[in-house]
């Protein structure tokens, strides 16, 4: 997430840290934005609520989750090729995903150009 919240800094834009614990004290310095939830793991779903679209790089099972939730919402998720972790696991399994719901990108502009067309 510092690298996400880093590279928007870089370029200008912001980033908004809903974060799991009930204080600020774990942000990342580049967080344009802090949202403490003290709800752990819960905040997940508050994540994918507050989005239009769901960008999906590398992760684990948190990640994981989010990119359930958003399937079984409704929301378009974009898988980040290349980022290893659970992400990559997705794209190269035989597990059935759900095709109108996810789009995989080979690239962070790429991710974000598909996003942009899918608002």
């Amino acid at each position: 997430m510092q690298a996400a919240c880093r590279g928007a800094s870089e370029e200008g834009g912001i980033s908004i840290g809903i974060l799991p614990e009930d204080t600020k004290d774990y942000a990342n310095p580049y967080v344009s934005y802090l949202l403490p939830t003290g709800l752990g793991v819960r905040r997940n779903t508050l994540i994918v609520d507050s989005a239009d679209v769901v960008i999906a790089i590398c992760g684990g099972w948190g990640t994981l989750n989010e990119i359930s939730y958003a399937c079984n919402t409704g929301k378009t998720v974009i898988l980040l090729k290349g980022t290893e972790g659970i992400v990559d696991h997705l794209i190269t399994s035989d597990f059935p995903l759900p095709k109108d719901h996810l789009l995989v990108a080979r690239s962070a502009k790429e991710a974000v150009e598909l996003a942009l067309k899918r608002l």
